[in-house]
This record gives structure tokens, C-alpha cells and sequence, in this order.
């Protein structure tokens, strides 16, 4: 008679401060003659690539960056502010560091203390993200609707305040929920640190963040963009009701675009930690998380027309000394 043995889910809180002492990521509580230097895949293109989408991204990024700082006298501009510096770190994490461990073939096992201290700060940066673009999409919904009630929520340096509850959840998940880490064998972040087949590594507290948060940005642009839909279809001047339903075509596209590489990232990231995927898949996965931080400054650059004007004045002086006489 053959028993099978079933896997067991780890604990969902638990106190991460003692990193690899766990015996659930104790690489030498199984088989301690095992040999570590032996697993992962080396993939230098895969890796180099990652690291070229790093400086493609992070660049741009951060002109935006300094941009979005001198406008911060607006809420939704520290709202931007504060996400685009939780982007920039995490595409330094995503893309260099994700590339380093891609291209020599890294697993959480060859320095668990390292992948551990990364991989934290990630967390807090990664919760933090997906929870500020809801407060940003709440911002707009609140100022396009006219929602007095909430907008104290928004006045002076209240939207600087309003971040501690990003960082407070991207704290917490990193320090009391399981960790995922960068493996090479499977080109992403999985939790399953591949030890033992005696558990089943999940994050419950991220499942929820993965489909909440994207679905809640998701309803809030809609919204907006029905309640731009209605003002143009209330205006009766030609002129006026061509504005508004240019200002409703590219709000459409801006936030289509955002929604849905922010939705598909989180929820197909979320599905691979459960279902065996291919090569493709997770390297696609794995694109569209740096594209997931990425994204943002190209999306700024052509549809904000404000700082599509400061970017060209800071990337090109001489047009702006041109201008200005």
C-alpha cells in the first residue's frame, strides 16, 4: 500500500524577521548533504534583456520623477510622485537584480539571506505600488465627481499622509506573510523556494491584493470615463463636445492601457504560482511585471500634456531656450 502524503500550506503569518532559520526555508533541514551549487539554469540573454528593460524604463522615469515633484502643489502629483519612486525601486529589483539571478542561474537556496533582504523590500514596495495606484484612481474619481465629502482627503499634505497606509501594507505583508523569491528555473518570482515537497507555498495576503486592488482601479476608471462619456453627451456646443469627447478618447486609451497591464500582470503573476505554466508563459509573466513599472512614463509623456511639455524642455534645452525668446 503506497500513502501519499499531502502537502502542507505553510503558515500564512509568521514572523519573517528569522528569515532562513524556518524550517520551511532552511535549505539544510531535509538533506543536508545536499548540493545547492547544482541547481538553477543559467539564462544570460534572458538576464541581460531584463537588465536592458531596467535602463529603458528606470530613465525616462526618472525626468518624470524630478517633473512630478516640481507640480507636487497637486494632489494626484505626490500621489505619482510617491508611486513613481516605488516603481523606480522596484524595477532596480525586477530588472537588475531579477537579471543578475536569471543570467548566473540563481537560486533561493546558493544565499537565502540576501534573496531574503531583496525580496522584503520588494514586498513592501510591490504592495505599496498597487495600493497607491488605487489612491490614485480614487483622487480622480473624487475631483472629476466632485466628491466633497472625500475631498478633505486630498487638501494640502494629506495625500503625504494618506502613504502610510501603502507602506504600512507593504510592511507588514514583508515581514509577517511568506516571501516570494527569484528563482532561475522557472524565470520568476515563485514562492515555493523549491526545498521540500512537504509544503505548499502560498501568500493569501497576496492573492487578494492581486485581484482586489486592479479590480477596484479598474471599477473607478470606468466610472470616470462614464461620467466623461455623460458630460459630452450633455453638451451641446460642437466645439465644446468635440473637446470633451477627445478628453474622453484619450482618457480611455491612457487608462485602458494602465488597467490592463496592471490587471493581467497581477492576476497572471497570481495564477502562476498555482498552475504549470510553459517557458512562454513566465517569461511573458515576467515582462509584464517590468512593464507593470515601466509603463508609467511613457504613458505620462504622451497623454499628460504637461509633462510631455517639461520632458522635451528637460531633454532638449536648446528647443527650450528657443522657445522661451
Amino acid at each position: 500500500i503506497v500513502l501519499f502524503q499531502q502537502s502542507k500550506m505553510i503558515a500564512q503569518i509568521r514572523n519573517n524577521f528569522l528569515l532562513d532559520s524556518q524550517l520551511e526555508y532552511n535549505c539544510s533541514a531535509f538533506d543536508p548533504s545536499f548540493d545547492w551549487s547544482t541547481k538553477g539554469t543559467p539564462q544570460p540573454i534572458f538576464g541581460i534583456i531584463c537588465m536592458i528593460c531596467g535602463c529603458v524604463c528606470i530613465v525616462p522615469y526618472l525626468f518624470c520623477l524630478v517633473i512630478m515633484w516640481r507640480k507636487r502643489s497637486t494632489a494626484c502629483y505626490k500621489l505619482m510622485f510617491f508611486l513613481g519612486v516605488n516603481d523606480v525601486f522596484l524595477l532596480v529589483v525586477v530588472c537588475f537584480f531579477a537579471g543578475a539571478i536569471f543570467a548566473t542561474g540563481g537560486v533561493y537556496c546558493h544565499n537565502p539571506k540576501l534573496h531574503f533582504a531583496v525580496c522584503m523590500a520588494a514586498f513592501v514596495g510591490f504592495f505599496a505600488s498597487c495600493s497607491t495606484c488605487f489612491l490614485i484612481a480614487l483622487n480622480r474619481v473624487v475631483e472629476m465627481l466632485h466628491i466633497q465629502w472625500l475631498s478633505w482627503l486630498y487638501e494640502g499634505n494629506r495625500p503625504w499622509y494618506s502613504t502610510i497606509a501603502p507602506i504600512s501594507l507593504g510592511v507588514f505583508a514583508a515581514l509577517f506573510t511568506p516571501i516570494a523569491f527569484f528563482n532561475s528555473e522557472l524565470h520568476i518570482v515563485h514562492f515555493d523556494p523549491m526545498i521540500s515537497d512537504r509544503y505548499e507555498y502560498a501568500n493569501a495576503l497576496h492573492a487578494i491584493n492581486n485581484i482586489l486592488f486592479p479590480t477596484a482601479s479598474f471599477v473607478l476608471y470606468a466610472i470616470m470615463i462614464l461620467r466623461v462619456r455623460a458630460t459630452s453627451q450633455k453638451t451641446t456646443r460642437n466645439a465644446a463636445n468635440s473637446s470633451v469627447n477627445r478628453a474622453a478618447l484619450v482618457l480611455s486609451v491612457q487608462c485602458g492601457v494602465i488597467v490592463c497591464v496592471h490587471m493581467s500582470t497581477c492576476v497572471g503573476y497570481l495564477a502562476l504560482q498555482f498552475i504549470p505554466s510553459s517557458d512562454i508563459l513566465r517569461y511573458t509573466a515576467h515582462f509584464g511585471w517590468i512593464l507593470l513599472h515601466g509603463l508609467p512614463p511613457y504613458v505620462y509623456v504622451i497623454f499628460n500634456r504637461s509633462i510631455r511639455r517639461s520632458f522635451v524642455q528637460m531633454t532638449n534645452p536648446p528647443s527650450r531656450v528657443t522657445t522661451n525668446t
